[in-house]
């Protein structure tokens, strides 16, 4: 299920109705998707919001298609979406990127000012592989596979990251090299760029401190925020007033917030970074911003709302209040229910939407930060200081014959040094701390480029759970084992994550299940742990299915619900 909320002028809330009121100011469901399409991003503009459904389908509705749905034409595998102001960018996974919408500034990377209803490629890039991709209001970001950040748009407030005499950059212009991410919003006049060494850079507006830079009000060229070193990203979120950053430090993820005071999560003004204490110990998982309200998820899925209700049902808390100063939580009724659940603001409201039905991947980075099941710990001369984490993803990353040769290297290293390393295990964020140690293990060039950078740590831990050898727990049922994961007993399993908590536990790598459960209802069981499914065509006999009812009970699954369902599609009473 989807949820949507706000300014509803052109059925841009994703909703064909009859007398479909043009605020909507609580979330409310969007069907025309059905139950079971999954929603893999959503790119909300003012007028405008795009799809991608779980098929790779973009679809478009707004004033530009006249209120009605429009499916684009296809194009590769959809990698990353963004938007400005009526205007798009798309990244396909094979490193190509499109635009299309309004280019009154040059935004579509046409070099010329022509807008466009189909997503087009953009000329430049053709030979040239694309990593990242950001829009600003009326300004686009793009970074290359060679490190390089080009822009082009608007430059007013000297956001393009370059000073040029002309408020219009129609060319498509190199700006920066050794860049990793960008960062922008799409009501933002600014942005922010986090190179290979993880520095941040920032330029663009700052009327009312939203680069943290006090007593200036715009920056002309790309300058280096001393605030944020030593400190792992994992998002800005960018409005017209402020913006919030998501970091981890030594693994406890904080909120910090800069900029205007009625929208910045703490309700006074700050011209400089701090943290929001509302959202001390919540555990925040991601964030987003529209033009001046503000969303947060934490890993129990609880939804945090704050910011300016301009009237148009943003808050999704009735036409009033005018201001929440402080994130509030907003409920929304079942969200357990639908699997992986992503949040984006466009400029004027707000959309809550399942991505998949499995919430396996969350589920495993809880496993994997949690402290008591680290079994690989790296400790620094000063003893005062250590990153423990799981040789699970390291063995995914680098294979396991690299690991205690991985442990060598790293001993020698800066704290600093081997946190960005495990940014990169953990989360992907490849810099040169990441590069020196892959080529010290022996990864030539070529390797680190098409292999290791390219594909995601989901994939590579998809491979390593398909690999028998590397099954670490075994449920014992009369002469039988059934091998699996201890991190996928413990992240689906309430049962198996207190057994693997408690300080009882003998470190034993089996248990025995002694019910009268077959040991083919336990692989069923097992199987749907890992797959969110029944293997191969699943016996409908009372009996079995009985003892698959029975084992969702006894090993207490988190996906319960979903489980279940699947149980009385097949016709059993539960």
């Amino acid at each position: 299920m989807h949820f949507s909320w706000g300014y509803n002028s052109h059925n841009q809330l994703g909703e064909i109705k009859e007398n479909l009121k043009e605020k909507i100011y609580e979330p409310s469901p969007i069907t025309s998707f059905g139950k079971r399409t999954y929603i893999q991003s959503v790119s909300p503009s003012m007028y405008n919001t795009c799809f991608i459904t779980e098929d790779g389908t973009l679809r478009q509705i707004g004033s530009h298609t006249h209120k009605k749905w429009h499916k684009h034409n296809k194009m590769d595998s959809i990698d990353q979406i963004d938007c400005g102001s009526e205007f798009w960018i798309v990244k396909t996974t094979s490193g190509k990127v499109f635009s299309w919408g309004e280019n009154k500034h040059g935004q579509l990377g046409f070099e010329v000012i022509k807008s466009t209803d189909e997503p087009t490629q953009i000329p430049f890039f053709k030979d040239k592989s694309v990593r990242d991709v950001a829009c600003g209001v009326l300004t686009t970001y793009i970074i290359t596979e060679d490190h390089k950040l080009y822009s082009f748009g608007y430059n007013y407030y000297g956001q393009t990251g370059k000073i040029t005499e002309s408020r219009v950059v129609l060319k498509v212009t190199q700006v920066a090299s050794n860049a990793l991410k960008v960062f922008s919003g799409r009501d933002s006049h600014f942005m922010f760029l986090q190179t290979l060494d993880h520095e941040i850079y920032a330029c663009g507006r700052n009327e009312y401190g939203q680069l943290g830079v006090p007593k200036i009000e715009r920056l002309d060229s790309l300058t280096l925020l001393p605030f944020f070193e030593g400190k792992n990203i994992v998002s800005f979120a960018c409005s017209f007033y402020h913006t919030s950053v998501l970091v981890i430090e030594n693994g406890v993820y904080t909120v910090y917030t800069s900029g205007g005071g009625k929208t910045n999560g703490i309700g006074v003004n700050s011209d400089s970074f701090v943290v929001i204490p509302s959202f001390i110990n919540e555990d925040i998982r991601w964030i987003t911003s529209g033009s001046a309200h503000s969303l947060a998820m934490n890993s129990k899925k609880e939804i945090f709302i704050w910011g300016k209700n301009a009237g148009y049902g943003e808050l999704g808390m009735g036409d009033n209040p005018q201001f929440l100063l402080i994130p509030t939580r907003i409920i929304i009724n079942n969200l357990d229910l639908f699997g992986q659940i992503d949040i984006i603001c466009g400029s004027l409201n707000t959309f809550v939407y399942s991505q998949c039905k499995s919430t396996l991947h969350e589920e495993l980075r809880d496993f994997f930060f949690e402290k008591k099941l680290a079994n690989f710990v790296i400790p620094f001369q000063n003893g005062d200081h250590k990153i423990e984490v799981h040789l699970e993803f390291i063995n995914a990353r680098i294979g396991s014959e690299n690991a205690e040769k991985l442990k060598g290297f790293l001993l020698t290293k800066s704290a600093n040094f081997v946190e960005h390393f495990f940014q990169w295990v953990y989360y992907g964020e490849f810099s040169s701390a990441v590069k020196e140690t892959l080529m010290y293990l022996g990864f030539d060039e070529e390797t680190i480029q098409k292999n290791i950078r390219k594909n995601s740590l989901i994939e590579m831990v998809n491979k390593m759970y398909l690999d028998e050898n590397t099954k670490d727990f075994a449920i014992v049922v009369g002469n039988q084992k059934i091998k699996a994961h201890k991190s996928i007993l413990y992240s689906r399993s309430g049962l198996f994550k207190g057994m693997f908590l408690s300080v009882t536990n003998d470190k034993s790598n089996q248990v025995n299940d002694y019910s009268n459960r077959s040991a083919k209802s336990i692989e069923q069981f097992i199987y749907f742990l890992y797959h969110d499914k029944f293997e191969g065509k699943v016996k409908k006999k009372k009996k079995f299915l009985k003892e698959l009812d029975d084992a969702d009970d006894y090993y207490q699954i988190y996906n319960k619900n979903y489980f279940r369902k699947i149980l009385q599609g097949l016709r059993i009473k539960i």
